[in-house]
């Protein structure tokens, strides 16, 4: 029997505002919008929570634009703790995976090789990452079998089925 290691910790961003102007933190450390946007995107390539925080003098603008970078970079909100005297939102990642009809995979909007698909499965496992998984209709089942295969090993439970409607067909096509 295999032990999963502990899922990793959020990232823990604090916002702050400085003069008339937004300031992030990320485990401690400043960070620039710019590079803020690009981590979050690793990030939730990898399943891993953000959680967001802030001071009261933390603008509306500033927490909006922070809320639009991790949903751009493909997270969602799942809590908000409140906006008095500060505030906290935890965010969790959600995993868009898709398998071509050419056995491709992508995981959020990138062709990924199999031996990435695999280590990435790994860190969803680890992190208890939503995966919304959609198959080409014309994908070969042996493709998707195996791509269901490797969530399994690596505990990756968290996984909804996106487009099944397409596979049935329209019932009107087939005369019922």
């Amino acid at each position: 029997m295999s032990v999963q290691a502990a899922p990793a910790e959020p990232v823990q961003i604090v916002l702050k505002r400085s003069d008339k102007d937004c300031a992030a933190m990320v485990d401690g450390a400043p960070i620039d919008w710019a590079d803020l946007e690009k981590r979050a995107v690793d990030w939730a390539l990898t399943g891993r929570g953000a959680e967001l925080s802030g001071d009261e003098n933390a603008s509306y603008r500033c927490i909006g634009g922070l809320i639009f970078v991790l949903q751009k970079a493909g997270f969602s909100q799942y809590f908000d703790a409140g906006f008095t005297p500060g505030f906290r939102m935890r965010f969790y990642a959600t995993i868009r995976l898709f398998v071509s009809a050419k056995c491709e995979i992508t995981v959020n909007g990138g062709i990924v090789s199999f031996a990435e698909y695999d280590r990435l499965a790994a860190e969803w496992g680890r992190n208890q990452a939503e995966i919304h998984f959609q198959p080409d209709p014309k994908s070969e089942f042996e493709c998707v079998d195996r791509t269901l295969a490797v969530l399994r090993q690596h505990n990756a439970t968290k996984l909804g089925f996106i487009g099944n409607e397409q596979a049935a067909g329209d019932p009107a096509e087939d005369g019922q």
